[in-house]
């Protein structure tokens, strides 16, 4: 008794808000319910034996549009689709209301719509599953931006007046057959019924389109990879977020709250929900899963970034800049909290390596000196630069790395950029600008030698660029440095 008791509320609430918002159309957005006519089967009022067993079918699609005009009146405007196509599936759902929104834009100059209000029926094949999903995330790239929502009416309750629309169509076709018309195929059909039943008035129109079953694209290899939602038969309301990503509902509401007209609290809060973010693909899943997870550790991390933060402001580092104006000397100092060692210069040819003192407890800073390759007849300075502590360099990597997992799109990967730019700048760069390939087992990338530049300032440094191996991780890294400012040379 208490599902049959949901049913009912489910039909007649899902209904009424259908009702409510017809009524009064707010400004720039438009209101559709569609839904598949049954397949009407040609006849022949003076037709012969054999004829009986060869009819043909054609497939009747209405979309029963409500809009504002001008003045504030709502318009009924009906867009019905005749085709030849008898496959019933969401692709051919997609292709008419994509050609219907792009009618009304050139020839009823619809430019201020910004938003459309589906209803239909619950029918998994053409509108509630994880390919119509699919196409309701991409509807605002695909539609200039145009947010489309969806509803669905109550299950066995999604009669309306696109059944309506196919009835008079249906029944106008069988009187033209019965007086003698020969309507034979979609486009004997077509003419008929746009001759006959066209109207154009002020505040009801009805539109006849053609469409051929080889205009209907079915292969679109996006849609194979969306993914099921779970719980789709339980909920009667979805929107667009992103592309491969949606928002639904358990039940509707088409006030000016959840319309994004007015701020404020709903007012049927004690009967709607909230929205729930779904994710239509594997990879998008995956990541919303890993974010979730990494969003557990963010609260532990901060603590740590904050005394990382305070300690790097009490240090005292000498960044590579000043590094390089220090004098050259004909011999090369390593410093470590320990005495001084005095290291004989080397040949022109050789390559100092760095040395290290180990590393204790009580040490936390490491002087080094970074040669590099020199020509014959010229003296290098020695580069000189102290290293944060590489535990904090992994915490503060992992920070921020967990940071960009949360973006979604390029204006909030800017953000993130520009919001940990101060802290990076904090930490001193390893290493000087250019690190000699000899010591590394890298090999030089033949193919690169031609286009590296040969203005480089400083003559003395010879560059090769090497080959490396990347696994697609190298996009944040990249966006950090092109934030800073600054090239990073491998």
């Amino acid at each position: 008794m208490t599902e049959f008791s949901m049913h009912l509320f489910l039909a007649n609430w899902q209904y009424r808000q259908f009702s409510n918002l017809k009524e009064k159309i707010p400004e720039n957005i438009m209101v559709c319910i569609m839904d598949f006519a049954e397949n009407f089967s040609t006849r022949y009022q003076d037709e012969c034996q054999s004829a009986h067993w060869c009819y043909d079918q054609i497939t009747i699609h209405p979309i029963v549009c409500y809009y504002s005009d001008n003045l504030g009146r709502t318009v009924t405007h009906e867009v019905v689709y005749i085709s030849d196509d008898l496959t019933h599936d969401a692709n051919f759902v997609d292709y008419c209301f994509k050609n219907c929104v792009n009618f009304l834009h050139k020839n009823l100059s619809l430019n201020r719509l910004k938003q459309c209000l589906q209803f239909t029926d619950g029918c998994s094949s053409q509108y509630k599953s994880k390919v119509p999903f699919f196409d309701i995330s991409s509807y605002a790239e695909e539609l200039d931006g145009i947010k489309v929502e969806r509803h669905f009416l109550g299950s066995g309750h999604g009669k309306g007046p696109a059944d309506g629309c196919s009835g008079v169509v249906k029944s106008a076709i069988t009187r033209g057959i019965i007086a003698g018309n020969v309507l034979s195929c979609a486009e004997d059909i077509f003419s008929f019924v746009t001759s006959d039943l066209t109207k154009d008035a002020d505040t009801f129109k009805r539109t006849f389109l053609l469409i051929d079953k080889k205009d209907v694209p079915r292969s679109r290899p996006l849609r194979s990879e969306a993914v099921t939602v779970p719980g789709t038969r339980q909920f009667h309301c979805v929107k667009a977020v992103a592309q491969g990503l949606i928002k639904t509902r358990r039940v509707s509401c088409t006030c000016v709250v959840c319309l994004d007209i007015e701020q404020g609290t709903c007012i049927n809060n004690n009967y709607v929900d909230e929205w729930v973010e779904q994710t239509l693909t594997n990879d998008l899943r995956k990541l919303n899963q890993k974010s979730k997870s990494k969003k557990r550790k963010v609260g532990k991390r901060k603590e740590t970034l904050t005394n990382m933060e305070s300690a790097l402001n009490h240090e005292t580092v000498e960044t590579h800049e000043e590094c390089q104006n220090k004098e050259t000397h004909d011999t090369e100092i390593i410093e470590t909290h320990e005495e001084p060692q005095i290291v004989k210069s080397l040949d022109e040819s050789q390559i100092v390596e760095t040395h290290k003192e180990p590393h204790t407890e009580e040490t936390h800073e490491e002087w080094q000196i970074i040669d590099t390759h020199q020509e014959p007849g010229r003296t290098i300075e020695p580069i000189i630069e102290i290293s944060v502590d590489n535990d904090m360099r992994k915490t503060v990597f992992q920070y921020i790395y967990d940071d960009f997992q949360n973006a979604s799109s390029f204006e909030e990967l800017q953000l993130i950029c520009t919001r940990h730019t101060d802290l990076i700048d904090e930490i001193p760069f390893l290493g000087s600008s250019c690190h000699s390939v000899i010591s590394t087992a890298k090999t030089v990338d033949k193919l690169s030698l031609d286009i590296w530049p040969q203005d480089e300032p400083q003559k003395h440094i010879v560059k090769y660029p090497v080959c490396v191996k990347g696994d697609g991780n190298c996009l944040p890294v990249q966006v950090v440095f092109l934030q800073m400012e600054m090239r990073r040379v491998i």
